[in-house]
């Protein structure tokens, strides 16, 4: 039987909103691997979608799960008790933060900047902060002052971006 392509991207979207939502249920059991591991085949099925069409919704929920996806790692970095691990996870979370982050600014801007579009990039700045934040405190921990002062500055810069966009 041949499918047409709505009802194959119908389909996607219900497998990757089911992945999210089993994602977010594995991470409130603090389940992280099976939480992560959801994420990423919501991603894969974000990314089947968004290679036959260009998808306002499916762009914010492919920005929804690399969110997710940092915030599983932020929870890792802060549960680790090495240094070296939390930093490792913190740059994860980072790395996923910003991917959502550059999603949100393309939704942003082609949407002709919606409240809720610039609420998302305000707390993708936000969080951002946050992450740097956190390393600083790892660093200052461990002694590094220098490395600590520069997270920090980071932070600010992220909190102020962040502002910027609530206002």
């Amino acid at each position: 039987i041949a499918h047409s392509k709505s009802d194959k991207s119908a389909k996607e979207i219900f497998i990757g909103q089911c992945l999210h939502q089993l994602g977010a249920l594995y991470y409130f059991k603090d389940d992280f691997s099976n939480s992560l591991d959801c994420y990423f085949k919501a991603i894969n099925s974000w990314n089947k979608i968004s290679e036959t069409n260009s998808n306002y919704a499916i762009n914010k929920c492919k920005s929804a799960t690399l969110g997710n996806i940092a915030l599983v790692y932020d929870d890792q970095g802060d549960m680790t008790i090495r240094d070296s691990e939390q930093q490792i996870k913190y740059d994860s979370s980072l790395k996923y933060y910003f991917m959502a982050l550059k999603i949100d600014s393309i939704i942003f801007k082609e949407k002709g900047n919606q409240v809720e579009d610039k609420s998302k990039i305000a707390n993708d700045y936000s969080n951002i902060g946050i992450i740097y934040d956190d390393k600083a405190d790892v660093f200052r921990q461990s002694g590094d002052i220098i490395q600590s002062n520069r997270s920090y500055q980071k932070s600010l810069d992220y909190y102020n971006k962040a502002l910027k966009y609530y206002e």
